[in-house]
């Protein structure tokens, strides 16, 4: 059979071996752009390297969209084309130029974790199976009809890395399967459940060395729950005991309290340790970056009296209570429904600031310190619970993810509307004046 082959991982060049070993004619081979590895050295991906050692002609368009890739695919006349972790979606025009079809072959038993890492989420949440489907390819993501599924069973002490390799076989052994079956025009379509479908995003490099045991329920417990429930038990039981004028003090110190047990737990990695050292430092600089930006707007809403002109348009209805309530509720909703929580952070804390300042004359007391925390608690709904987020709760409690990276992708959004709001309390002001 005339094949366009599609892939770049190690996991796609044991089919393309396949292919070959089979004797189909592989009429073209297409893989991602190289791109420099290991100091700036440019590496080829494994299904080029393969490639090439078979005399194979390589293909590595930047654009697929252009019409260029379109015409490159019909010029090559293939009667199908194979895609196994491309890591590209292919536009509607090149799926319908071969008279087959396209057809992928995707690491999971499908529509259970659709998406680009089906590896990784099936060992996070302590699968006991999974498997390898070849489908037919659709416009959405890994929704086409299934040709046929492979299952195999998960070691309870398996990694990722042998997982993968093995999942690589059995993908490998199901296309050759496939292929007589497409050939013969009797491979079968059988659509998928979306109601049962599953989404498994990319997540972070460390969770190679993750085993099923060490999945998202234990990384959810013992990173993220566990130390909140004890910093608010702390919090409440010293507003209670105390009053107002120790909470902050409390607050802190239970926060600070668990970071130095989170670090102590990551102490005998000395690579997570400095990790977690570091990405803690990136975040403390960037919660400055946004709380001195906020200090700035609430300097000038002072002076113009755009704060005092709001409260006043308000004050029928609005009381700090009123206040910390909105700013919770208008935070989760941005939070959940963007998927961003630092960006609500830089966002809103700027703008419900000088209102917490204005209702207590200036002062930085305990209004001021209540209103950042709802922003804050109502932030905690972007990230990792969104279902428009593309990262996840794993990705930063069970695979210490960049959080640098992160905050930049988000912050030039959140500080150009931040400062927008600044403008726009200038303009008011001015107007007021």
């Amino acid at each position: 059979m005339r094949i366009v082959f599609m892939g770049t991982p190690d996991f796609a060049a044991v089919s393309l071996k396949r292919l070959v070993e089979d004797g189909h004619e592989i009429c073209g081979v297409f893989t991602q752009p190289d791109k420099p590895r290991n100091r700036n050295k440019v590496t080829f991906s494994p299904v080029k390297e393969y490639a090439l050692s078979q005399g194979l002609t390589v293909y590595q368009p930047t654009k697929l969209r252009d019409g260029t890739a379109l015409e490159l695919v019909k010029s090559l006349a293939p009667e199908l084309i194979v895609v196994v972790a491309y890591g590209r979606i292919l536009p509607k025009d090149i799926l319908d130029v071969p008279p087959l079809g396209c057809v992928n072959v995707h690491a999971s038993l499908l529509p259970k974790y659709r998406g680009s890492a089906p590896i990784n989420w099936a060992m996070l949440n302590g699968d006991t199976e999974t498997g390898v489907s070849i489908m037919y390819m659709a416009e959405e993501l890994d929704a086409g009809d299934v040709i046929l599924t492979a299952k195999t069973p998960i070691d309870p002490e398996e990694d990722l890395p042998s997982l993968w390799d093995r999942l690589a076989k059995v993908g490998a052994e199901a296309l050759a399967e496939a292929l007589p079956l497409l050939a013969a025009g009797t491979a079968p379509r059988t659509p998928q459940d979306s109601t049962q479908a599953t989404f498994a995003p990319m997540l972070s490099r460390e969770l190679d060395t993750i085993k099923p045991k060490e999945g998202f329920k234990s990384n959810l417990i013992l990173h993220f729950l566990i130390p909140a429930l004890i910093v608010i038990a702390v919090t409440i039981g010293t507003y209670v005991i105390m009053g107002s004028a120790k909470t902050l003090e409390a607050f802190v110190l239970a926060v600070t309290y668990q970071a130095i047990v989170l670090l102590i737990q990551k102490a005998f990695n000395i690579r997570e340790m400095i990790q977690v050292a570091t990405e803690g430092i990136k975040s403390v600089v960037s919660a400055m970056l946004i709380l001195s930006m906020a200090y700035c707007i609430n300097a000038i809403s002072q002076t113009l009296g755009t704060s005092n002109y709001v409260i006043s348009v308000t004050e029928s209805w609005m009381t700090p209570v009123t206040l910390l309530a909105l700013a919770f509720a208008v935070c989760a909703f941005m939070a959940f429904f963007t998927g961003t929580s630092w960006g609500v952070y830089a966002i809103m804390i700027p703008i419900v600031m000088p209102l917490a300042f204005n209702m207590t004359g200036g002062e930085a007391t305990n209004l001021v310190y209540a209103t950042i925390a709802a922003v804050m608690g109502g932030g905690c709904f972007g990230d990792h619970c969104s279902p428009l987020s593309d990262t996840t709760i794993l990705s930063s409690l069970g695979a210490g993810s960049d959080h640098l990276a992160h905050t930049k992708t988000q912050l030039p959004y959140a500080l150009t509307v931040a400062v927008i709001t600044c403008i726009g309390y200038t303009i008011i002001g001015l107007c007021l004046k």
